[in-house]
């Protein structure tokens, strides 16, 4: 049996497509609701093939079961720590996760038998998952996967103790995570690459027969760029790149549609472009490229939306992968002086 924790629709396509390639297994669908505002009525349940469940949950609610009490606190202490757990623990903290919190009712043998697939390892619900568990395996949750972060101190000094003299740490550098599927598995960061395999389950067949039906896809839009907006810790006017965005569109004759990020406020776009189309926020991006059987451009400061389609779509972006490391460097450089975002904007054009 497989079990997949989502926090992004993204995810919840990846995982779909996954549950299908793998007809001959059960598999369940954990969906985080409340960190995309995801409304659970938007989705069709019933077209999904026997195998498939799909569980929608607020993580509010489950840490409020799971870290009641000293028992909890010690929980959640050891997800924190990334702790691994005896065999007799860990089938004790899946009960308390999957029956009494998430009321699934999976048997003692079944919970044996799990394969746990993740995205993001290093979340806290991840981590909580992985407490259940002796091993797990990893999904492309993006950007993310392949390119490294800086340790911080305390990080650099547990390394440092241990002998390992790498100084980022990466999505799925965990001794536990056993496998990392990737879109681009040939980019994949050095350190990983005998856990690394390509994605294979990404086809038009499962596409077509189930993941239209089950995300309610209806629309009919046919822009040739779509603008992939996405959310910023760095305070900059990342609402000024987008207006240039757009111009330069107009101005080479290209329509152009504008598709927020599942986790953003709609409502400030449709205030600022109200004569732009304003694409659904919470449908998988993906699957609107796909729909239009044609090349489309996903124009982009740094999104990862569009990859492992680029059979359907051609992604652009203002700050180039192997530039993320840098990204607030060159945020504080474009507060400082927007010619060079638009001098950048000109240069993504050249490429159209």
């Amino acid at each position: 049996m497989n079990i997949f924790l989502c926090s992004t629709v993204r995810h919840l396509l990846f995982s779909l497509l996954k549950a299908i390639k793998q007809s001959d297994e059960k598999s369940i669908i954990f969906m985080i609701c409340d960190q995309q505002n995801i409304d659970k009525n938007n989705f069709n349940l019933s077209c999904l093939p026997i195998n498939i469940e799909v569980i929608f949950f607020n993580r509010s609610d489950l840490r409020k079961k799971v870290y009641l009490g000293v028992q909890g606190k010690l929980i959640k202490l050891a997800a924190n720590y990334k702790v691994s757990l005896p065999t007799f623990f860990q089938k004790k903290i899946a009960e308390l996760i999957f029956n009494q919190a998430l009321a699934v009712h999976l048997s003692f043998e079944e919970l044996s038998y799990v394969t746990l697939y993740l995205y993001n390892d290093r979340n806290k619900m991840s981590r909580l998952f992985r407490l259940a568990f002796n091993e797990y395996h990893l999904i492309d949750e993006g950007v993310g996967n392949y390119y490294g972060q800086p340790l911080k101190n305390h990080a650099k000094l547990m390394r440092f103790i241990s002998g390992s003299k790498e100084k980022q740490r990466f999505f799925g550098d965990d001794e536990r995570c056993k496998s990392i599927s990737l879109i681009n598995a040939e980019k994949a960061p050095g350190v990983l690459k005998d856990k690394v395999q390509q994605i294979d389950f990404i086809n038009a067949e499962s596409i077509n027969d189930y993941c239209y039906d089950f995300f309610k896809i209806s629309i009919d839009i046919q822009p040739q760029c779509i603008i992939a907006t996405q959310p910023f810790d760095f305070d900059f006017d990342y609402m000024a790149i987008y207006k240039r965005m757009i111009l330069k569109c107009q101005e080479n004759n290209f329509t152009v549609a504008i598709k927020p990020h599942p986790s953003e406020d709609v409502s400030c776009y449709l205030a600022a472009f109200p004569d732009t189309v304003i694409i659904e926020s919470k449908i998988p991006l993906e699957l609107i490229v796909f729909k239009e059987n044609k090349n489309i451009n996903i124009l982009s400061i740094y999104s990862s939306a569009g990859l492992g389609f680029e059979d359907y779509c051609s992604c652009l972006t203002l700050i180039k992968y192997d530039e993320l490391e840098s990204a607030n460097i060159i945020f504080s450089q474009w507060k400082k002086d927007m010619s060079i975002v638009y001098s950048r904007l000109d240069n993504m054009f050249i490429d159209l």
